[in-house]
């Protein structure tokens, strides 16, 4: 009997293993090329098959449980600031802050509890996330903030220590990070925005640690302005009239991914990627996308997933494994003018199959093997 409940223990333990395994979260995209059935035309001609991308998008970062909720609630910190900053510290009093020093902290660094406040760190740096994990500067519902002229270093890069963001705001508003560097880690970001609007990001560059950390996620943010930056991967999503213009981004995932961001500008962005996308857009509506080089290694230059009445003008799409350009399944009356899409394996540029009344105007497709432009949907 006693070994007949021993071995039902383990039969369940196992069963347990097996459903984590299989069914928990990574964080890591997943992407696969599944190949068309070759097709032949009466007469024996044969029909050039299109590689169908399908994508199975996951959580970029994994959920890691924290001393405090990630955007919701502001960090234990024992010291208020003095001026100038010379410690880790909470800004209790509006004004404006220097930084005196140097300064590090175990967990988050500085908070900011209240609005109208200026920060300059004259750029000296500020090392977080040291041991216990935590952010570098955190800030939930406040407004007229600026930060500028940091350094913001990342000093741990291993689990349980990632996920931890240089700049951490929620529901922030007329507010500023401009000028500065942010050196981050594993599955970390160098700027969060939720919610929030009217908060602009400019001349800021981005680096990491080792691997597979982000740039900068804007998330239900509206009215955001992201200019100038130069690094890692740069996401919009549920936003409204945001600003992208003049980045220089290069990552091993999509560079630039935009998902369900309507009335926005995107323009005159460099992008590069050596693992996804150039550019993506999943169900963009009303979008200006225009004078952007867009260059991917292993997928398509520039794609759009669901996404209908955009203005795309005067674009680039590399790609050396699939689409130059890509207009995906329902993605309907978009208007390309003057677009280039080049491809040294798949077709210059593809509009697909339930991709209807798109506008293609003066534009050119270029492939070594295949079609240089190939419409299947109806214009």
């Amino acid at each position: 009997m006693l070994k007949a409940g021993l071995l039902f223990l383990v039969i369940i333990a196992l069963a347990f293993l097996v459903n984590q395994l299989h069914g928990s979260p990574t964080g890591l995209a997943t992407m696969q090329k599944v190949p068309a059935p070759m097709r032949m035309l009466a007469g024996g001609q044969r029909v050039t098959p299109i590689l169908a991308e399908t994508v199975v998008e996951a959580p970029s970062r994994p959920v890691v449980t924290q001393s405090f909720q990630r955007g919701t609630s502001s960090p234990a910190i024992s010291a208020a600031c003095g001026n100038p900053i010379t410690t880790c510290c909470e800004i209790t009093a509006s004004g404006s802050y220097t930084l005196g020093a140097n300064i590090a902290d175990p967990d988050t660094c500085i908070s900011i509890d209240v609005d109208d406040v200026d920060i300059d760190c004259l750029g000296l740096m500020i090392n977080y996330s040291g041991v216990q994990g935590g952010d570098a500067i955190f800030a939930v519902d406040q407004r007229n903030i600026s930060v500028r002229n940091c350094f913001l270093n990342q000093t741990q890069d291993i689990f349980p220590y990632f996920s931890n963001d240089a700049i951490n705001w929620t529901n922030v508003v007329n507010s500023s990070i401009v000028n500065s560097t942010m050196n981050i880690g594993f599955s970390s970001a160098a700027v969060t925005l939720l919610g929030g609007q009217n908060v602009t990001i400019a001349n800021n560059t981005i680096t990491q640690l080792t691997f597979s950390a982000e740039g900068i996620t804007v998330l239900n943010a509206n009215n955001t302005t992201v200019v100038n930056n130069t690094g890692l991967t740069l996401s919009i999503i549920g936003s409204v009239n945001s600003t992208v213009a003049g980045n220089n981004i290069s990552d091993s995932t999509t560079a630039l991914f935009f998902s369900g961001t309507n009335f926005s500008t995107i323009v005159n962005n460099t992008a590069l990627s050596t693992g996804g996308r150039g550019l993506r857009m999943i169900s963009g509506v009303n979008n200006t996308i225009q004078n952007n080089s867009l260059t991917a290694s292993v997928s398509v230059g520039l794609r759009l997933d669901g996404s209908s009445n955009n203005t795309i003008v005067n674009n680039t799409g590399f790609s050396s494994s699939s689409q130059g350009i890509l207009l995906d399944t329902g993605s309907s009356f978009n208007t390309l003018v003057n677009n280039t899409g080049i491809s040294t394996s798949q077709q210059g540029i593809l509009i697909f199959t339930d991709s209807n009344n798109n506008s293609v105007l003066p534009s050119n497709g270029h492939s070594a093997f295949n079609s240089g432009i190939r419409i299947q949907g109806v214009i």
